[in-house]
C-alpha cells in the first residue's frame, strides 16, 4: 500500500493535477473581482488624469514617467505608454489602467517555469512556478496600477536572455539579443533600483564575455541600441533640459552619502541581511510584516537619528526571524556552493547569473535599506523560489530514499500560508474593511462618490474637507471618481468661504456612529460610512 502511494505521488498524473490546480488558483486570484477590489489611490488617480489627457489628445505623450520617491528624479515613460495603449484598446476606466500590470504578472508565471526548467528540470520547475502563482505577494502586486508591478516579468526575461547569451556567446540567436535589449530598456524605466541592478549585472557580464569572446561586440551594440530606442523619451527630454533629470539622479547619491561612516555602513549591512531574509519569507510564504522591514527595527527607521537596532522580545517573533534567516542562509549558501562546484557550464552560468543578480541587488539596496519598505523587493520575487528549489534539490540528493515526505511538507506549508493570507485579504475586501490611511479600493470608494453626487444634484462643484489622515491619502482618488460623474471637488479650507448653496463634505472615519453631529465646529446633516471611512455632508 505504501509503495502504491509513493508511486502515485511520483506519477506525472499527480504532478500535473497539482500544477493545474495551483496555476488555476493563481489566475483566479488575480482576476476575481478585479474592478471592484482594485486599489486606486492618489498615485493611480494622478496617473489616470495624465493618461486620459493623452488619449483624448489634450496632451502629448509624456517624455518622462513617475517620480522616484522624494528625490525628484523621474523615471522613463514606458509604464505610461503601457497604460495609454491599454486605455486606447479597452477604453477609459481605473481598471483599464491596471490591465498591463495584470497582463505582465500573468505572463511571469509561465516565464518563471521556462526559466527554472533550465536548471531544475520540468517537474520541479512546474511545482515552483505553481507556488509562485499563488504567492500572496505576487498576487497583491498584480491587482493595481503601479509602475514597478511589471518588474518580475522583465527581470526574468532579462536573466533568461542573458543566460542564453552567456552559453552561446557570439552564436547567440538574435531573438535573445532582442529580448535582452527590450528587458533592459523597459526594466530600467520601471524603478531606479532595477536600473542600477541591471546596469551592474550587464557591466560584469560584458567584461566577462568580452574576455571570453571579443566577437560578441556586435551583439552588445544591438542590445545598447534597443535600450536607447526604448528610452527615446528620456533622451529627448534630457537634450531639451540640459540633462536636468540626470543631474537630479546623480545628486540623489550625494544625499545618501551622509555622515556616519563605518558605523552607519554596518548598521545598514545588518538591516540589509535582515530585510532580504524577511522579503524572501514574505514573497514565498506570506509571513512577516507585509509593509515594512521590522526584523531588526528602531523607533526611527532613519539611521541618521542614531537610535539603536532592536530585536522584538516576543518568542514567536524571534523563532520566525531565526527560521527566516536560516531559510535565506541555507538557500544562498546552496546557490554559492552550486555555482562553485558545478562542472556543467550551462548549469554553472545559470546559478552564477542568479548569484550575481542577488549580490548586485544587495549592494544597490544597501545605502537606502533603512528607508526601504517591503514593496522595494519586487525585483527579487523569483529569488525565494530558486532558494526553495535548491533546498529541495539538496534534500533529494542527500536523502534519495526519504526526501519525498519532506518535500511534500515544504510545498504544503508554503501553499497553506499563502492561501491563508489570500483568504484573510479577500474576507477584508468582501466586508469592505480594507480602507485605511492610504489604501482605498473601488468597491469602497464608489459608494462614497455616489453619495456626494446624490447630495449635489444640480451642482457642478462641491467642496471637500478633511483631516490630514484621511484627506491627503484619498483626495485625488475622490476628485477623479467624482469628476467621472460630472462633479468637481475642490479643497475646502474654511466652511465660511464656501458659496451659499454649494455642497460641502468631510472625509473621515466613524463619525456617523457617534451621537455627536459636529466636526471641529462644523455640523453634518447626512453621512455614509463604508467600512473604515465615511463621507459627511456639512451644513
Amino acid at each position: 500500500m505504501q509503495e502504491k502511494i509513493q508511486q502515485f505521488l511520483k506519477s506525472k498524473k499527480f504532478l500535473m493535477s497539482i500544477v493545474i490546480l495551483l496555476f488555476g488558483l493563481g489566475i483566479f486570484f488575480r482576476v476575481y473581482k478585479f474592478h471592484d477590489w482594485l486599489h486606486f489611490g492618489n498615485d493611480q488617480a494622478r496617473d489616470a488624469f495624465l493618461v486620459e489627457d493623452v488619449v483624448k489628445n489634450n496632451a502629448p505623450w509624456p517624455l518622462l514617467g513617475s517620480s522616484m520617491g522624494n528625490t525628484g528624479f523621474l523615471l522613463g515613460p514606458m509604464y505610461y505608454y503601457f497604460q495609454i495603449i491599454s486605455v486606447k484598446i479597452f477604453g477609459i476606466g481605473p481598471d483599464k489602467l491596471a490591465y498591463p500590470d495584470l497582463f505582465f504578472n500573468l505572463l511571469s508565471i509561465p516565464l518563471l517555469y521556462f526559466f527554472l526548467k533550465r536548471f531544475f528540470g520540468k517537474n520541479l520547475a512546474l511545482l515552483l512556478a505553481g507556488l509562485y502563482s499563488i504567492s500572496y505577494y505576487t498576487i497583491e502586486y498584480s491587482r493595481f496600477a503601479w509602475n514597478p508591478n511589471p518588474i518580475p516579468f522583465f527581470v526574468m526575461l532579462f536573466l533568461l536572455s542573458l543566460w542564453e547569451f552567456l552559453i552561446a556567446k557570439e552564436k547567440t540567436a538574435w531573438k535573445w539579443i532582442f529580448f535582452l535589449g527590450i528587458a533592459f530598456g523597459v526594466g530600467s524605466q520601471l524603478h531606479a533600483i532595477l536600473l542600477l541592478t541591471m546596469l551592474g549585472v550587464l557591466g560584469v557580464t560584458f567584461v566577462f564575455l568580452m574576455k571570453k569572446s571579443w566577437r560578441t561586440w556586435s551583439r552588445w551594440v544591438v542590445i545598447f541600441l534597443i535600450a536607447v530606442v526604448a528610452n527615446t523619451g528620456q533622451i529627448i527630454h534630457e537634450q531639451q533640459t540640459n540633462y536636468a533629470n540626470s543631474k537630479v539622479f546623480l545628486a540623489s547619491f550625494n544625499d545618501k552619502s551622509d555622515n556616519g561612516g563605518s558605523k552607519r555602513f554596518f548598521r545598514n549591512l545588518q538591516l540589509n541581511v535582515a530585510c532580504n531574509a524577511q522579503a524572501n519569507t514574505l514573497i514565498s510564504a506570506a509571513l512577516g510584516n507585509k509593509e515594512n522591514c521590522d526584523f531588526l527595527y528602531s523607533k526611527a527607521r532613519n539611521m541618521k537619528s542614531g537610535s539603536k537596532l532592536q530585536l522584538p522580545n516576543r518568542p514567536f517573533s524571534l523563532l520566525g526571524i531565526f527560521l527566516s534567516l536560516l531559510f535565506s542562509a541555507l538557500g544562498y549558501g546552496l546557490l554559492g556552493y552550486q555555482t562553485w562546484k558545478e562542472t556543467d557550464k550551462k548549469r554553472k552560468y545559470f546559478t552564477g547569473i542568479i548569484l550575481l543578480y542577488a549580490a548586485v541587488s544587495f549592494g544597490v539596496m544597501l545605502p537606502i535599506i533603512d528607508l526601504a519598505p517591503m514593496r522595494y523587493f519586487i525585483h527579487t520575487t523569483f529569488l525565494p523560489f530558486v532558494l526553495v528549489g535548491l533546498i529541495v534539490k539538496y534534500l533529494r540528493h542527500k536523502y534519495p530514499q526519504k526526501y519525498l515526505l519532506g518535500v511534500i511538507l515544504i510545498f504544503i506549508f508554503f501553499a497553506f500560508t499563502n492561501l491563508f493570507s489570500i483568504y484573510n485579504e479577500g474576507l477584508a475586501l468582501e466586508n469592505k474593511m480594507r480602507a485605511d490611511s492610504g489604501y482605498l479600493v473601488l468597491d469602497e470608494a464608489q459608494p462614497l462618490v455616489d453619495f456626494m453626487v446624490s447630495k449635489s444634484v444640480g451642482q457642478k462643484t462641491a467642496y471637500l474637507f478633511g483631516g490630514t489622515r484621511y484627506y491627503s491619502p484619498y483626495n485625488k482618488t475622490l476628485i477623479y471618481l467624482t469628476a467621472k460623474k460630472g462633479l468637481t471637488l475642490q479643497r475646502g479650507v474654511n466652511l465660511e468661504v464656501v458659496p451659499v448653496g454649494t455642497p460641502a463634505f468631510y472625509v473621515g472615519s466613524g463619525l456617523g456612529k457617534s451621537s455627536q453631529q459636529e466636526i471641529g465646529g462644523m455640523k453634518f446633516i447626512n453621512h455614509l460610512d463604508v467600512g473604515q471611512i465615511g463621507i459627511y455632508q456639512l451644513q
